[in-house]
Protein backbone atom coordinates (compact mmCIF):
# COMPACT_ATOMS: atom_id res chain seq x y z
CA UNK A 1 0.00 0.00 0.00
CA UNK A 2 2.96 2.26 0.81
CA UNK A 3 3.83 2.88 -3.24
CA UNK A 4 0.14 3.71 -3.78
CA UNK A 5 0.16 6.90 -1.03
CA UNK A 6 0.42 10.36 -2.91
CA UNK A 7 2.08 13.48 -1.45
CA UNK A 8 0.67 15.87 -0.61
CA UNK A 9 1.57 19.39 -1.83
CA UNK A 10 3.67 21.73 -0.04
CA UNK A 11 1.62 24.85 1.06
CA UNK A 12 2.95 27.17 3.56
CA UNK A 13 1.76 27.44 7.11
CA UNK A 14 0.18 31.04 6.67
CA UNK A 15 -1.82 30.89 3.45
CA UNK A 16 -5.47 31.30 3.58
CA UNK A 17 -7.99 28.88 3.71
CA UNK A 18 -9.07 29.03 0.20
CA UNK A 19 -4.80 28.80 -0.96
CA UNK A 20 -4.93 25.45 1.00
CA UNK A 21 -7.77 23.75 -0.10
CA UNK A 22 -7.43 24.75 -3.27
CA UNK A 23 -3.67 23.36 -3.44
CA UNK A 24 -4.50 20.33 -1.76
CA UNK A 25 -7.65 20.02 -4.10
CA UNK A 26 -5.98 20.57 -7.34
CA UNK A 27 -4.81 17.18 -8.64
CA UNK A 28 -7.71 15.32 -6.57
CA UNK A 29 -10.43 13.36 -8.42
CA UNK A 30 -13.70 14.59 -6.46
CA UNK A 31 -15.95 12.87 -8.96
CA UNK A 32 -15.84 8.96 -7.26
CA UNK A 33 -16.55 10.50 -3.89
CA UNK A 34 -19.50 12.55 -5.42
CA UNK A 35 -20.71 9.52 -6.68
CA UNK A 36 -20.44 7.53 -3.36
CA UNK A 37 -22.19 9.95 -0.88
CA UNK A 38 -25.18 9.89 -3.50
CA UNK A 39 -25.17 5.97 -3.15
CA UNK A 40 -24.90 6.08 0.46
CA UNK A 41 -26.96 9.39 1.04
CA UNK A 42 -30.11 7.14 2.91
CA UNK A 43 -27.21 5.35 5.07
CA UNK A 44 -25.17 8.23 6.15
CA UNK A 45 -28.62 10.00 6.99
CA UNK A 46 -30.12 7.75 8.59
CA UNK A 47 -26.40 6.68 10.88
CA UNK A 48 -26.26 10.49 11.55
CA UNK A 49 -30.50 10.29 12.63
CA UNK A 50 -29.34 7.56 15.02
CA UNK A 51 -26.29 9.51 16.37
CA UNK A 52 -28.45 12.40 17.20
CA UNK A 53 -31.16 10.84 18.73
CA UNK A 54 -28.72 9.02 21.17
CA UNK A 55 -27.90 12.77 22.67
CA UNK A 56 -29.23 13.40 26.16
CA UNK A 57 -30.83 17.07 24.83
CA UNK A 58 -32.92 14.14 22.51
CA UNK A 59 -33.44 11.84 25.02
CA UNK A 60 -34.96 14.44 27.06
CA UNK A 61 -37.11 14.87 24.79
CA UNK A 62 -40.72 13.10 24.02
CA UNK A 63 -40.45 12.82 20.06
CA UNK A 64 -38.17 11.23 17.95
CA UNK A 65 -35.13 13.38 16.77
CA UNK A 66 -36.77 14.67 13.25
CA UNK A 67 -33.86 15.60 9.98
CA UNK A 68 -35.39 18.80 9.21
CA UNK A 69 -32.81 20.58 6.96
CA UNK A 70 -30.01 18.02 7.61
CA UNK A 71 -31.02 16.57 4.28
CA UNK A 72 -30.99 19.90 2.44
CA UNK A 73 -27.89 20.92 4.10
CA UNK A 74 -26.68 17.48 3.03
CA UNK A 75 -27.37 17.65 -0.75
CA UNK A 76 -25.98 20.92 -0.42
CA UNK A 77 -22.17 19.31 0.12
CA UNK A 78 -22.62 17.32 -2.53
CA UNK A 79 -23.18 19.41 -4.84
CA UNK A 80 -20.35 21.60 -3.57
CA UNK A 81 -18.37 18.57 -4.49
CA UNK A 82 -19.46 17.88 -7.65
CA UNK A 83 -18.81 21.77 -8.70
CA UNK A 84 -14.88 21.28 -7.15
CA UNK A 85 -15.09 17.71 -9.52
CA UNK A 86 -15.33 20.04 -12.89
CA UNK A 87 -11.80 21.02 -13.84
CA UNK A 88 -13.11 24.45 -15.41
CA UNK A 89 -15.06 25.07 -12.49
CA UNK A 90 -15.16 28.68 -10.80
CA UNK A 91 -16.49 27.32 -7.74
CA UNK A 92 -15.67 29.83 -4.50
CA UNK A 93 -14.78 29.81 -1.22
CA UNK A 94 -16.35 26.68 -0.02
CA UNK A 95 -16.65 29.45 3.29
CA UNK A 96 -19.41 31.23 1.64
CA UNK A 97 -21.22 28.38 -0.38
CA UNK A 98 -24.48 30.12 -0.29
CA UNK A 99 -27.01 26.68 -0.51
CA UNK A 100 -24.89 25.31 2.35
CA UNK A 101 -25.20 28.49 4.61
CA UNK A 102 -29.17 28.74 3.67
CA UNK A 103 -29.69 24.94 4.62
CA UNK A 104 -27.53 25.29 7.70
CA UNK A 105 -29.20 28.61 9.13
CA UNK A 106 -33.03 27.00 8.12
CA UNK A 107 -31.67 23.47 10.53
CA UNK A 108 -30.69 26.34 12.83
CA UNK A 109 -33.60 28.45 12.97
CA UNK A 110 -36.18 25.52 13.08
CA UNK A 111 -33.89 23.44 15.94
CA UNK A 112 -34.45 27.46 17.60
CA UNK A 113 -38.14 27.33 17.85
CA UNK A 114 -38.18 23.49 18.93
CA UNK A 115 -36.48 24.81 22.49
CA UNK A 116 -32.94 23.84 21.14
CA UNK A 117 -29.69 25.43 22.38
CA UNK A 118 -26.95 27.01 20.71
CA UNK A 119 -24.06 24.08 21.60
CA UNK A 120 -26.56 20.96 20.65
CA UNK A 121 -27.19 22.33 17.38
CA UNK A 122 -23.81 22.19 17.19
CA UNK A 123 -23.34 19.01 18.08
CA UNK A 124 -25.93 17.90 15.15
CA UNK A 125 -23.69 19.99 12.80
CA UNK A 126 -20.65 17.94 13.91
CA UNK A 127 -22.32 14.97 13.81
CA UNK A 128 -23.05 14.71 10.27
CA UNK A 129 -19.36 15.77 9.41
CA UNK A 130 -18.66 12.30 11.49
CA UNK A 131 -21.03 10.13 9.41
CA UNK A 132 -19.91 11.67 6.32
CA UNK A 133 -16.20 11.31 7.47
CA UNK A 134 -16.89 8.03 8.54
CA UNK A 135 -18.37 7.00 5.24
CA UNK A 136 -15.61 7.70 3.18
CA UNK A 137 -12.77 6.54 4.44
CA UNK A 138 -15.04 3.01 5.15
CA UNK A 139 -14.87 3.13 1.66
CA UNK A 140 -11.36 3.77 0.92
CA UNK A 141 -9.22 1.18 -1.23
CA UNK A 142 -5.98 1.04 -2.54
CA UNK A 143 -6.79 2.60 -5.54
CA UNK A 144 -8.80 5.69 -3.86
CA UNK A 145 -5.62 8.04 -3.56
CA UNK A 146 -5.76 9.90 -0.42
CA UNK A 147 -5.54 12.99 -1.80
CA UNK A 148 -9.18 12.32 -2.95
CA UNK A 149 -10.68 11.47 0.81
CA UNK A 150 -8.21 14.76 1.99
CA UNK A 151 -9.66 17.09 -0.55
CA UNK A 152 -12.96 16.69 -0.24
CA UNK A 153 -13.06 16.54 3.72
CA UNK A 154 -11.52 19.71 3.63
CA UNK A 155 -13.47 20.98 1.45
CA UNK A 156 -16.60 19.52 3.58
CA UNK A 157 -14.99 21.06 6.88
CA UNK A 158 -14.57 24.40 5.59
CA UNK A 159 -18.05 24.76 4.41
CA UNK A 160 -19.74 23.52 7.61
CA UNK A 161 -17.18 25.59 9.70
CA UNK A 162 -18.82 28.33 8.15
CA UNK A 163 -22.46 27.06 7.90
CA UNK A 164 -22.07 26.28 11.64
CA UNK A 165 -20.35 30.17 12.56
CA UNK A 166 -23.30 32.00 10.49
CA UNK A 167 -25.71 29.36 11.92
CA UNK A 168 -24.88 29.68 15.44
CA UNK A 169 -24.94 33.54 15.04
CA UNK A 170 -28.43 33.93 14.01
CA UNK A 171 -29.34 31.43 16.30
CA UNK A 172 -27.51 33.50 19.15
CA UNK A 173 -29.25 36.35 17.79
CA UNK A 174 -32.83 34.96 17.93
CA UNK A 175 -32.26 33.75 21.48
CA UNK A 176 -31.07 37.84 22.63
CA UNK A 177 -33.97 38.84 20.86
CA UNK A 178 -36.32 36.54 22.00
CA UNK A 179 -34.77 36.64 25.81
CA UNK A 180 -34.71 40.68 25.19
CA UNK A 181 -38.48 40.53 24.12
CA UNK A 182 -39.23 38.27 27.33
CA UNK A 183 -37.90 40.75 29.61
CA UNK A 184 -39.49 43.82 28.28
CA UNK A 185 -42.88 41.60 28.11
CA UNK A 186 -42.32 40.52 31.64
CA UNK A 187 -41.55 44.48 32.77
CA UNK A 188 -44.77 45.29 30.25
CA UNK A 189 -46.85 42.60 32.65
CA UNK A 190 -45.44 43.72 35.91
CA UNK A 191 -45.78 47.28 35.24
CA UNK A 192 -49.42 46.29 34.52
CA UNK A 193 -50.57 44.55 37.00
CA UNK A 194 -48.97 47.48 39.33
CA UNK A 195 -51.49 50.16 37.72
CA UNK A 196 -54.08 47.55 38.07
CA UNK A 197 -53.46 47.42 41.48
CA UNK A 198 -52.80 50.62 42.13
CA UNK A 199 -56.30 51.72 40.21
CA UNK A 200 -58.58 49.17 41.87
CA UNK A 201 -57.17 49.83 45.38
CA UNK A 202 -57.89 53.51 44.92
CA UNK A 203 -61.02 52.61 43.55
CA UNK A 204 -62.18 50.95 46.47
CA UNK A 205 -60.80 53.74 48.39
CA UNK A 206 -62.94 56.12 46.46
CA UNK A 207 -65.85 53.90 46.25
CA UNK A 208 -65.33 53.29 49.81
CA UNK A 209 -65.46 57.09 51.51
CA UNK A 210 -68.64 58.25 49.98
CA UNK A 211 -70.34 55.10 50.79
CA UNK A 212 -69.27 55.61 54.54
CA UNK A 213 -70.24 58.70 54.64
CA UNK A 214 -73.70 57.68 53.63
CA UNK A 215 -73.71 55.46 55.90
CA UNK A 216 -72.85 57.51 59.04
CA UNK A 217 -75.44 59.64 57.55
CA UNK A 218 -78.02 57.11 57.66
CA UNK A 219 -77.33 55.73 60.86
CA UNK A 220 -77.14 59.42 62.19
CA UNK A 221 -80.71 59.64 61.06
CA UNK A 222 -81.67 56.53 62.69
CA UNK A 223 -80.30 57.64 65.97
CA UNK A 224 -82.09 60.83 66.26
CA UNK A 225 -85.15 59.40 64.94
CA UNK A 226 -85.78 57.24 67.73
CA UNK A 227 -85.13 60.27 70.34
CA UNK A 228 -87.23 61.83 68.07
CA UNK A 229 -85.11 65.12 67.39
CA UNK A 230 -85.96 65.11 63.51
CA UNK A 231 -87.84 68.16 62.00
CA UNK A 232 -88.14 68.19 57.88
CA UNK A 233 -85.54 70.71 57.73
CA UNK A 234 -83.07 68.37 58.87
CA UNK A 235 -84.26 64.83 57.16
CA UNK A 236 -84.46 67.22 53.80
CA UNK A 237 -80.51 68.22 54.85
CA UNK A 238 -79.40 64.63 55.69
CA UNK A 239 -80.92 63.18 52.66
CA UNK A 240 -79.25 65.61 50.33
CA UNK A 241 -76.09 64.81 52.02
CA UNK A 242 -76.66 60.71 51.39
CA UNK A 243 -77.74 61.53 48.09
CA UNK A 244 -74.83 63.54 47.10
CA UNK A 245 -72.13 60.60 48.49
CA UNK A 246 -74.01 57.76 46.52
CA UNK A 247 -73.52 60.00 43.85
CA UNK A 248 -70.06 60.55 43.90
CA UNK A 249 -69.65 56.47 44.49
CA UNK A 250 -71.37 56.22 40.96
CA UNK A 251 -68.81 58.85 39.37
CA UNK A 252 -66.03 56.88 40.29
CA UNK A 253 -68.19 53.72 38.68
CA UNK A 254 -68.52 55.82 35.89
CA UNK A 255 -64.87 56.49 35.52
CA UNK A 256 -64.02 52.93 35.47
CA UNK A 257 -66.33 52.15 32.48
CA UNK A 258 -64.95 55.15 30.57
CA UNK A 259 -61.70 53.20 31.29
CA UNK A 260 -62.86 50.28 30.38
CA UNK A 261 -64.10 51.20 26.82
CA UNK A 262 -61.63 54.41 26.12
CA UNK A 263 -60.82 53.31 22.65
CA UNK A 264 -63.99 51.70 21.54
CA UNK A 265 -67.11 54.15 20.14
CA UNK A 266 -68.98 54.37 23.21
CA UNK A 267 -66.24 56.20 24.48
CA UNK A 268 -66.72 59.48 22.50
CA UNK A 269 -70.33 59.18 22.88
CA UNK A 270 -71.58 62.59 24.74
CA UNK A 271 -75.58 63.41 25.96
CA UNK A 272 -75.64 66.83 25.96
CA UNK A 273 -78.34 68.99 27.74
CA UNK A 274 -78.83 72.39 28.83
CA UNK A 275 -76.70 72.62 31.90
CA UNK A 276 -76.54 75.56 34.55
CA UNK A 277 -72.57 74.99 35.59
CA UNK A 278 -72.66 77.57 38.16
CA UNK A 279 -75.17 75.32 39.83
CA UNK A 280 -73.42 72.47 39.19
CA UNK A 281 -70.06 73.75 40.33
CA UNK A 282 -72.34 74.74 44.10
CA UNK A 283 -73.62 71.36 44.12
CA UNK A 284 -70.14 69.48 43.80
CA UNK A 285 -68.44 72.09 46.11
CA UNK A 286 -71.67 71.84 48.77
CA UNK A 287 -71.09 67.45 49.19
CA UNK A 288 -67.72 67.87 49.97
CA UNK A 289 -67.95 70.99 52.26
CA UNK A 290 -70.52 68.98 54.34
CA UNK A 291 -67.92 66.12 54.98
CA UNK A 292 -64.81 68.19 55.37
CA UNK A 293 -64.05 70.44 58.05
CA UNK A 294 -60.04 70.50 57.69
CA UNK A 295 -60.48 72.81 54.23
CA UNK A 296 -62.21 76.14 53.53
CA UNK A 297 -64.20 74.85 50.03
CA UNK A 298 -65.38 78.22 48.67
CA UNK A 299 -67.82 79.02 45.42
CA UNK A 300 -65.64 82.44 44.29
CA UNK A 301 -67.07 85.60 43.36
CA UNK A 302 -68.49 85.30 39.85
CA UNK A 303 -71.58 85.12 37.52
CA UNK A 304 -74.58 83.59 39.38
CA UNK A 305 -76.03 81.24 36.33
CA UNK A 306 -74.21 80.45 33.15
CA UNK A 307 -75.70 77.91 30.90
CA UNK A 308 -74.37 75.93 28.24
CA UNK A 309 -75.15 72.00 26.08
CA UNK A 310 -72.90 69.53 27.69
CA UNK A 311 -72.90 66.08 29.00
CA UNK A 312 -73.71 66.37 32.62
CA UNK A 313 -72.76 63.17 34.45
CA UNK A 314 -69.60 63.26 32.71
CA UNK A 315 -68.78 67.76 33.56
CA UNK A 316 -69.86 67.05 37.31
CA UNK A 317 -67.01 63.93 37.50
CA UNK A 318 -64.71 66.25 35.75
CA UNK A 319 -65.09 69.40 38.26
CA UNK A 320 -65.66 66.47 41.11
CA UNK A 321 -62.59 64.56 40.32
CA UNK A 322 -60.62 68.28 40.38
CA UNK A 323 -62.37 69.05 43.61
CA UNK A 324 -61.31 65.82 44.88
CA UNK A 325 -57.68 66.38 44.12
CA UNK A 326 -57.51 69.76 45.65
CA UNK A 327 -58.96 68.24 49.16
CA UNK A 328 -56.54 64.92 48.58
CA UNK A 329 -53.39 67.07 47.67
CA UNK A 330 -53.63 69.69 50.53
CA UNK A 331 -53.78 67.41 53.52
CA UNK A 332 -52.92 69.83 56.07
CA UNK A 333 -55.99 71.60 55.02
CA UNK A 334 -56.26 75.00 53.68
CA UNK A 335 -58.64 77.06 51.34
CA UNK A 336 -60.05 75.45 48.30
CA UNK A 337 -61.76 78.00 45.91
CA UNK A 338 -63.90 77.10 42.31
CA UNK A 339 -64.73 80.27 40.20
CA UNK A 340 -66.84 79.82 36.46
CA UNK A 341 -66.79 82.84 34.77
CA UNK A 342 -67.77 83.35 31.12
CA UNK A 343 -64.78 84.25 28.24
CA UNK A 344 -65.84 86.02 24.77
CA UNK A 345 -63.62 85.64 22.14
CA UNK A 346 -65.42 87.12 18.74
CA UNK A 347 -67.93 85.03 18.27
CA UNK A 348 -66.97 82.14 20.50
CA UNK A 349 -68.37 81.79 23.94
CA UNK A 350 -66.39 79.97 26.34
CA UNK A 351 -67.50 78.59 30.20
CA UNK A 352 -64.03 79.06 32.29
CA UNK A 353 -63.90 76.61 35.46
CA UNK A 354 -60.74 76.89 37.74
CA UNK A 355 -60.26 74.94 41.10
CA UNK A 356 -57.36 76.20 43.28
CA UNK A 357 -55.38 75.02 46.32
CA UNK A 358 -53.31 75.42 48.43
CA UNK A 359 -51.91 72.22 48.78
CA UNK A 360 -48.57 70.45 47.59
CA UNK A 361 -48.05 71.82 44.08
CA UNK A 362 -46.86 70.21 41.16
CA UNK A 363 -43.02 69.38 39.90
CA UNK A 364 -42.44 71.90 36.69
CA UNK A 365 -41.68 68.54 34.97
CA UNK A 366 -44.54 66.49 35.81
CA UNK A 367 -47.14 69.12 34.17
CA UNK A 368 -47.44 67.32 31.11
CA UNK A 369 -46.74 63.37 32.65
CA UNK A 370 -50.14 64.28 35.49
CA UNK A 371 -52.55 64.12 32.25
CA UNK A 372 -51.35 60.61 31.47
CA UNK A 373 -52.98 57.40 32.38
CA UNK A 374 -51.79 55.65 35.31
CA UNK A 375 -49.50 58.54 35.61
CA UNK A 376 -48.93 61.21 38.93
CA UNK A 377 -46.58 63.54 40.07
CA UNK A 378 -43.57 62.47 41.58
CA UNK A 379 -44.28 64.30 44.97
CA UNK A 380 -47.61 62.18 45.90
CA UNK A 381 -46.31 59.15 45.75
CA UNK A 382 -47.55 58.53 49.55
CA UNK A 383 -50.75 59.42 48.69
CA UNK A 384 -53.55 57.34 47.75
CA UNK A 385 -54.48 57.52 43.77
CA UNK A 386 -54.27 55.54 40.55
CA UNK A 387 -53.61 58.28 38.42
CA UNK A 388 -56.48 58.17 36.42
CA UNK A 389 -58.63 61.22 37.36
CA UNK A 390 -56.85 63.76 34.99
CA UNK A 391 -57.01 61.66 32.13
CA UNK A 392 -60.39 60.78 32.81
CA UNK A 393 -60.77 64.64 33.19
CA UNK A 394 -58.53 65.79 30.24
CA UNK A 395 -60.35 63.15 28.03
CA UNK A 396 -64.24 64.27 28.74
CA UNK A 397 -63.48 67.90 28.55
CA UNK A 398 -61.91 67.29 25.23
CA UNK A 399 -64.47 65.44 23.89
CA UNK A 400 -66.53 68.60 24.38
CA UNK A 401 -63.96 70.44 22.14
CA UNK A 402 -62.16 72.06 25.16
CA UNK A 403 -59.53 72.59 27.20
CA UNK A 404 -58.14 71.50 30.33
CA UNK A 405 -54.26 73.41 31.94
CA UNK A 406 -52.76 73.48 35.11
CA UNK A 407 -50.42 76.52 36.60
CA UNK A 408 -49.13 74.85 39.69
CA UNK A 409 -45.80 75.92 41.89
CA UNK A 410 -43.99 73.23 44.14
CA UNK A 411 -45.28 73.48 47.81
CA UNK A 412 -47.59 76.80 47.23
CA UNK A 413 -50.99 74.28 45.61
CA UNK A 414 -52.47 74.45 41.96
CA UNK A 415 -54.42 75.59 39.60
CA UNK A 416 -56.67 73.97 36.91
CA UNK A 417 -58.28 75.53 34.69
CA UNK A 418 -61.19 73.54 32.68
CA UNK A 419 -62.28 75.88 29.83
CA UNK A 420 -65.23 74.44 27.99
CA UNK A 421 -67.47 75.58 24.50
CA UNK A 422 -71.05 76.78 25.43
CA UNK A 423 -73.14 74.99 23.18
CA UNK A 424 -72.48 72.27 20.35
CA UNK A 425 -69.31 71.74 19.05
CA UNK A 426 -67.53 70.21 16.02
CA UNK A 427 -66.50 67.55 18.13
CA UNK A 428 -69.83 65.81 17.65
Amino acid sequence: MAEDLVTLPMVPAKSDVTTRVEAITQDADLSWVVSLLTERRDEILMRWLDAATDQPFHQARSEKAVADHIPELFDALVRLLTNYSDPSRSAGVPLEDPDVLAAANSHARVRFQQGFTAPSVAIEFRLLRQEIGRALRAYVSDRSPTTDVIGAELLLHDALDGAVFIALTTLNEHEVARRTAEVALEEERALASSEREAFFTTLGHDLKSPLATAMAIAQLLRHQAAKGRLDVTQIESRLASIEGALRRGALRVDELMDLARRDGPEAATLHREPIDLVALVRAVLEGYRVTNDRHEIVLGPGIDSLVGEWDRDRIERSVDNLVSNAVKFSPHGGRIEATVTEDRSGERRDAVVTITDQGLGIPPADHDAIFARFRRGSNATDLPGSGVGLWSVRRIVEQHGGLLTVDSRLGAGSTFTLRLPIGLSAHD
